[in-house]
């Protein structure tokens, strides 16, 4: 559970974290090609996990980014929190509850497992050189922040493939990194409104009503992770490393993020496009979107 070593509710200190990344590239030998099979051997003690060798820069914030790279931590990933001290870290560390004492976040631990944290304020130019000396030894970098901050910062792959050119710089956030909403934030109980999820979710006479769980944040924040090692393993077998999630419209790197959403609204969408149907909420022991025999028939082909 611990994030840093010596002090768990506080990330560590920026010279030794630099100096175990250096020590690091220098006595670690380079991964095998993606390519290259490995034989099990059901006799071996203690096999590395499967991420081992593996290293992530977060830049972090909360559920959605920090619940995806907790599932890389336990796979074995070194995933390196990026904490902003002008704003007294993750916003995570002040939610509670403190079952571990005091300013110790129960919530924090469970979406930051496993992982190391540094304080750096990326917006001045001595925190992005130590975080660009981060980079040239990483495999990735995440973000969960608002679409226009990644190139306002210099986090996107053109700004750091001078450090880096095999860097794989995931990006997720509400309305993505271009058009009319990029600047907007977003969270996940809205974003759960504007899929229409709401409208499917309480008794049939209810209100819209949301999930009980921030299940946008987590299921975004899973498929970040996915994208996240799709476009590592193009770029270990490439040497060219990439932006995820730019746009819908973009190849698979630049849409994963949004299919997430997509993905999300498919059901209601799917039948509204029938010509106009809508989904109902349904009593608690039905499923309409699973189960199309309980919803009404929808209009055929060329019916007025």
């Amino acid at each position: 559970m611990n994030v840093n070593r010596d002090n768990p509710a506080k990330p560590a200190g920026t010279r030794r974290l630099l100096r175990d990344v250096e020590f690091s590239l220098a006595n670690t030998p380079p991964l095998p090609p993606m390519n290259q099979s490995h034989a099990s051997d059901s006799r071996e003690p203690h096999r590395a996990p499967p991420l081992a060798g593996m290293r992530i820069l977060a830049v972090e914030q909360y559920g959605a980014g920090p619940f995806g790279t907790s599932y890389l931590a336990d796979l074995g990933a070194e995933v390196i929190k990026i904490e902003n001290p002008a704003e007294r870290g993750d916003v995570g560390r002040h939610v509670g509850p403190y079952f571990f004492g005091p300013d110790d976040s129960h919530f924090f631990h469970t979406f930051n497992r496993n992982k190391r944290s540094l304080t750096l304020d990326l917006k001045q130019p001595e925190g992005m050189r130590v975080f660009q000396r981060l980079v040239a030894g990483a495999d990735a970098v995440l973000d969960n922040l608002r679409g226009d901050l990644p190139a306002r910062l210099g986090i996107t792959y053109d700004a750091l493939k001078e450090f880096n050119p095999r860097i794989v710089c995931a990006h997720l956030s509400a309305y993505g990194r271009e058009g009319s909403r990029a600047t907007w934030p977003g969270y996940d109980y809205l974003m759960q409104a504007e899929a229409g999820h709401m409208t499917l979710t309480g008794e049939p006479n209810g209100p819209p009503t949301r999930y009980g769980l921030s299940i946008v944040d987590l299921m975004t924040g899973l498929v970040a992770a996915f994208g996240l090692l799709a476009a590592v393993c193009s770029a270990r077998s490439t040497g060219v490393g990439s932006d995820v999630a730019k746009r819908v419209a973009a190849p698979l790197w630049g849409g994963l993020i949004s299919l997430t959403i997509l993905t999300l609204a498919v059901i209601p969408a799917f039948y509204v496009i029938w010509r106009g149907y809508q989904l109902r909420r349904a009593p608690a022991d039905s499923a309409p979107p699973g189960s199309p025999a309980e919803t009404e028939s929808p209009p055929t082909a060329g019916a007025a």
